[in-house]
């Protein structure tokens, strides 16, 4: 009995031994995973106040008297204005100028030829509208060769004449002082146009003269001058 009792405190004491064991190992192994937990760290996540900081540091601060003046890292691009193209208005043909009434119009070969005539010209202005056709002259030229013998040779041109002339004169008929004229002489080629104007009011008397010259001539005024 006594055997009995003693074979069973030692089988007791060896089953108290692993118990204890197993559980010294479970212990152990709850440590090292705790540890091995701690270590492992998770990466901290990025806070909104964090990223709006990294934002800022691209991004210049803008008080409130500088709102016109800031600048970006990123230029913005200009968008280039597109040509476009040019349209004008086709003038109106049935728009004209001032109107004005003839009083003489002719053509007519003047030889040392004087045209007069008197006008109280209240509504200026007064129009003189000439065409001149100017006699011309042959003239002989002697020149010589440049080529072969070199010798002499002539040939003729037309060129107007030096006695050709063409006057209008506008008298003040009262005093007879010369107001205005016009003059054209030594003609530098056989056709001449032109145009005379007189834009101050009163009572003329006109000369329209020439020599050596057709001449087609019209006179033009206002229409109030003829009520």
């Amino acid at each position: 009995m006594k055997q009995i009792t003693t074979i069973y405190k030692k089988e007791t004491r060896t089953s108290m031994m692993k118990t204890g064991v197993f559980k010294a190992i479970t212990l152990g192994l709850i440590i090292c995973f705790t540890l091995s937990a701690g270590c492992a760290s998770l990466p901290e996540e990025e806070t909104p106040a964090q990223s709006t900081s990294s934002v800022s540091d691209t991004t210049p601060s803008v008080s409130d008297g500088e709102v016109d003046q800031v600048n970006y890292s990123t230029p913005i691009p200009t968008p280039t204005e597109e040509e476009k193209p040019e349209y004008s208005i086709p003038p109106d043909e049935n728009i004209s100028g001032p109107q004005y009434s003839v009083i003489y119009s002719k053509e007519e070969y003047l030889r040392y030829t004087v045209i007069p005539f008197d006008l109280d010209l209240k509504y200026p202005p007064l129009i003189f509208e000439y065409d001149l056709e100017i006699d011309t002259v042959t003239d002989v030229k002697a020149a010589y060769s440049e080529y072969g013998s070199k010798s002499e040779y002539s040939y003729t041109l037309k060129v107007p004449s030096q006695n050709a002339w063409y006057t209008i004169s506008v008298y003040n008929n009262e005093t007879g002082e010369l107001v205005s004229s016009k003059e054209l002489n030594h003609f530098g080629d056989t056709s001449v146009s032109g145009v005379f104007k007189i834009y101050g009011a009163g009572d003329y008397h006109i000369e329209i003269s020439g020599n050596l010259v057709t001449a087609n001539t019209t006179v033009m005024l206002p229409p109030e001058n003829l009520n």
